[in-house]
Parts: C-alpha cells; structure tokens; sequence
C-alpha cells in the first residue's frame, strides 16, 4: 500500500466519522438528516475498514433485496475514489 492509498483511507474514515457525529446530533436538531449522514458514515468506514465491511456483508446475506442496490452504490464510490488517485 503506498502513501496516496493510505493518506485516501485516512481522509474517508477521518470524513466517516464527521459523518457518524454529525447524524448523531442530526438526530436531535431538525434542520441535519441524522439518519441519512450515520448511514452514509457507515457505507464510508466499511470502504476502508475490513471489521465494517464484514458487518455489512452480514447484513447484506440477512437483507437480500438490499444487496443489489448497496453494491451498485459501492462501486460508484470506489471507482469515485480511485479516480481521485
């Protein structure tokens, strides 16, 4: 893995976790989508991190019907990020 990988991987988990925050007080003020932002944090970690993306592929195997939809969107971002590179 060379620096640019790493530095990409630091940069979205750091932005993940923006994300988890933010949806968290999103939650309680009516002006942020909480939910839309910690699902969003959470599609980021498991783009970087092996632990989240084992859990969403349980999820995926529990959830048939979503698993289409959330690899099309998988791809999307990851082909946005190797451009970036």
């Amino acid at each position: 893995m060379n620096n640019s990988t790493s530095f990409i991987k630091i940069v979205v988990q750091i932005g993940a976790f923006i994300l988890l925050i933010g949806g968290i007080i999103g939650l309680f003020l009516p002006f942020l989508q909480g939910i839309i932002m910690i699902v969003l944090a959470l599609y980021l970690f498991s783009i970087t991190s092996p632990a989240f993306k084992n859990r969403m592929d349980s999820f995926l195997i529990r959830y048939p019907k979503t698993q289409e939809h959330v690899r099309r969107h998988h791809e999307r971002m990851a082909n946005f990020f190797k451009r970036k590179t």
